[in-house]
């Protein structure tokens, strides 16, 4: 079984995915990003109806499809 070394320079078995836990992952990173543009997309009234400027609703809309909330790395 194919291995890598961790940061902390402990060797580990690479995880094994399903097909379907490949595609739930993307279709879960691809939902985030279209909410992301959305969140991009709202009026300035509506973004300071949920506390939020516009340059911080860009920069979220912005942000890759990889940088991910970290409770989603667990």
């Amino acid at each position: 079984m194919p291995r890598f070394v961790s940061a902390l320079g402990r060797r580990r078995p690479l995880p094994t995915l399903s097909w379907r836990a490949v595609l739930r992952h993307l279709s879960d990173r691809l939902a985030l990003r279209r909410e992301r543009l959305r969140l991009g997309r709202l009026d300035p009234h509506l973004l300071r109806d949920i506390g939020l400027s516009a340059e911080a609703a860009a920069a979220e809309a912005g942000r890759p499809i990889w940088d991910v909330p970290d409770h989603w790395r667990q």
